[in-house]
């Protein structure tokens, strides 16, 4: 899911999230440096997914029928998707 930039630290994506599939991410990144001092620390970090509008809309039914007078100019027909 993520890759991380050895010379800089920056966290970049690896792969394309969703948000439908998980809404949040967990790493534990630790660094450290070369020997013969070899030191190391740790850290949480907390990746939340944002939700974006990516499916497109679906009517449910399909088909919508309705009677429309002849003579009423202000008639009006609502769906919601």
């Amino acid at each position: 899911m993520f890759s991380i930039v050895q010379e800089t630290g920056e966290i970049k994506l690896a792969k394309t999230l969703d948000y439908e599939d998980t809404q949040s991410y967990i790493l534990t990144v630790r660094a450290s440096n070369e020997p013969p001092m070899t030191l190391n620390s740790e850290t949480r970090v907390n990746i939340n997914v944002l939700d974006v509008n990516d499916n497109a809309p679906v009517f449910t039914p399909n088909q919508i029928t309705r009677l429309v007078p002849e003579n009423e100019a202000n008639w009006m027909v609502r769906t919601q998707a």
